[in-house]
């Protein structure tokens, strides 16, 4: 990454669900249609340019039912003007050739990826979002910011906003995100910024 650049902006991501977590745990937890929906239309308010997506059937378990998955990426995108960007990772145990299906953009995990005992490998990838899990979410946040990088921020990866502090919803975190980018003088992207990020156009406009 290079050092970052006078004027320019941070793109941020909102990821909202994950494939690990259970809402039986997490109550918070957006799963639904409707929850993840009104979350990334939440998100948006506050700064993010991308909703991250793990879809969940409606016994709220992390699904890759094609079915599914454009019912939730057709009322996200009607009800949003977020750029709409799948997870190819699903969850740790989901088969290579099944973490595939109609986004405006993808996820890619750059390199190797330990998960307990199981293993997310992909190739490479081109644009550098950092993502803390857990406590490591400011600190990566931070770094990130101070060398030029974008944000991934949600409740997929980070329960916590505080010791001791839950996180309310995933807005919370986006708001944060928000204000540390402008603090340091690289704001949020809006979302026409972030289609205007090489290849988003065209993959936003696929059928």
């Amino acid at each position: 990454m290079t050092p970052p650049v006078p004027g320019a902006r941070t793109l941020i991501t909102a990821a909202p669900t994950g494939g690990e977590s259970a809402k039986a745990d997490v109550p918070a937890l957006p799963v639904s249609v409707e929850e993840v929906v009104a979350a990334a239309r939440s998100c948006q308010a506050v700064g993010a340019a991308v909703v991250h997506l793990h879809v969940r059937d409606t016994d709220t378990r992390p699904t890759l039912d094609l079915g599914r998955v454009r019912e939730v990426v057709t009322a996200a995108r009607e009800d949003t003007d977020l750029v709409v960007q799948l997870s190819t990772g699903g969850a740790v145990t989901d088969p290579f050739d099944a973490r595939l299906a109609e986004p405006g953009a993808a996820s890619l995990t750059l390199g190797t990826v330990d998960s307990g005992r199981d293993v997310s490998a992909d190739p490479w990838g081109v644009t550098v979002a950092a993502t803390g899990v857990g406590r490591t979410s400011l600190p990566v946040m931070l770094a990130a910011l101070s060398v030029g990088g974008h944000l991934r921020v949600g409740m997929e990866d980070t329960l916590t906003y505080a010791p001791g502090e839950p996180v309310r919803d995933d807005t919370q975190l986006v708001a944060r995100a928000a204000g540390s980018a402008r603090i340091a003088q690289r704001p949020p992207m809006s979302t026409a910024d972030a289609r205007s990020m090489p290849g988003i156009p065209h993959l936003e406009a696929a059928p």
